[in-house]
């Protein structure tokens, strides 16, 4: 498998993961239709760890790191790509550490929490509890999440364009950078 992807061009790479991301969309639309809100909340992680392993191989990692991350093997931590990829990709506006507080009481980080969704845990049952019995408090959760998953989607196309187009790592790079600045808000009209 290791060998097959080290032969795949970036564009490839970046088809495949978005194919995977929209199959994700999919079910959680379905899941979302439904009211199957422990579905699509057991996927969370996997929109963000497809992303963001997919951007830190192609533009971030060494070379010689790229076999051990497609292998699998540990170590092949998630929370160390997310950190990499924040600082160079997101200039550290990414919000996955950052500590929040809870609905009823304490805090959490939404990493742990996609981290305890992804493995089932019963702290997501927990998560999925109270939103059965807060369902205001992820009402409008479904149509970011999608709008989300569009977003890594389209910019994943733009990356395999870029490098379709024969572009370097350090233009792509720049180019994915400015996609997830955020537009400053232009002030207001007297």
């Amino acid at each position: 498998m290791v060998k097959v992807m080290m032969l795949m061009k970036p564009q490839e790479l970046t088809t495949l993961v978005s194919q995977a991301l929209l199959q994700i969309r999919e079910s959680a639309a379905a899941d979302m239709v439904a009211g199957r809100t422990f579905g699509w909340i057991t996927r969370l992680r996997q929109i963000e760890e497809l992303y963001m392993r997919c951007v830190y191989v192609l533009l971030l990692s060494p070379d010689d790191e790229v076999p051990h991350i497609f292998s699998g093997d540990t170590p092949n931590s998630f929370d160390f790509i997310y950190v990499k990829v924040n600082n160079a990709i997101f200039a550290g506006r990414g919000v996955l550490k950052d500590t929040q507080r809870g609905l009823t009481y304490g805090n959490f980080t939404p990493m742990k929490t996609i981290h305890n969704a992804a493995h089932a845990s019963f702290q997501s049952l927990m998560t999925w509890k109270s939103s059965q019995m807060y369902p205001d408090s992820v009402k409008d959760y479904p149509p970011k999440l999608l709008k989300h998953i569009d977003t890594y989607y389209a910019y994943l196309g733009q990356v395999g364009g870029l490098f379709a187009a024969g572009r370097d790592k350090a233009t792509i790079l720049k180019a994915l950078q400015n996609m997830h600045t955020p537009v400053a808000s232009l002030p207001a009209q007297p």
